[in-house]
């Protein structure tokens, strides 16, 4: 019959079996990683799935494409016929990684060069820079090594995030998820949901040997970001409207 729902409780908080698995996210918007290992499949949101289910389904239906796509990326991202009206925001993305490069959110190449602060995102509402440093691995040139996420849409907090030697993950400056296997999730204020874990899609393919630690980001309305932390430098995916 199976564990009763109080030992499963009971395990969970003692021995750390039992557990219900957390969701990364509900949004439309958020990266889902079915099929990930196929060619042309995974780097691409629920919305995107969505878009591609309708014309390839046998019956062309919104409803049909979302259910599949939502059976497909169970908690991961989400979607309803509502995220499909006229009016919903349409996101972009933009890559970072390695010493430094740079995919814009208008789809541009771009390097960053040297040591220095940098914007990232300079919005009304959002506010995103980068610190870069040189490493032995980058020829002289700067890479990523920390990353803070601030503005009003987040109430002015600050979310902080170093590589992993010397850097850490803080809320105002409050040391968050410090251990990614237990206490992995952190809810900040009201604004969104932190995850911080070891998968997801890679944005630079030649660390794929490497044991990833990703700080997966979703805060309201609409930011997604992933941040990789390797030893000396990050590797960052912003979505945003």
């Amino acid at each position: 019959h199976g564990w009763s729902n109080s030992k499963k409780s009971w395990c969970c908080a003692n021995k750390d079996k039992g557990c219900t698995p957390k969701c990364l996210t509900e949004s439309c918007d958020a990266t889902c990683y079915h099929d990930v290992d196929h060619k042309g499949h995974g780097h691409v949101t629920c919305r995107d799935r969505v878009d591609w289910a309708k014309e390839n389904v046998e019956s062309n239906s919104l409803l049909a494409a979302i259910n599949l796509v939502n059976k497909e990326c169970s908690c991961q991202c989400s979607c309803n016929a509502e995220d499909f009206t006229r009016g919903a925001p349409q996101l972009q993305t933009c890559l970072m990684w390695g010493a430094t490069h740079f995919k814009t959110f208008d789809g541009e190449d771009a390097r960053h060069y040297g040591e220095g602060i940098a914007w990232i995102v300079k919005a009304e509402k959002v506010k995103v820079q980068s610190r870069f440093l040189e490493t032995e691995f980058s020829n002289g040139m700067g890479a990523m090594h920390d990353i803070v996420f601030s503005g009003s849409f987040i109430g002015d907090h600050k979310l902080e995030i170093g590589a992993l030697n010397g850097g850490k993950i803080t809320w105002d400056g409050n040391a968050i998820l410090e251990d990614y296997q237990h206490d992995n999730t952190f809810d900040p204020d009201g604004y969104g949901k932190i995850i911080y874990d070891d998968q997801g899609q890679l944005v630079d393919d030649t660390m794929e040997n490497l044991p990833q630690r990703i700080v997966h980001i979703n805060f309201e309305p609409h930011f997604y970001a992933q941040v990789f932390r390797w030893d000396n430098h990050l590797n960052v995916r912003i979505r945003m409207p």
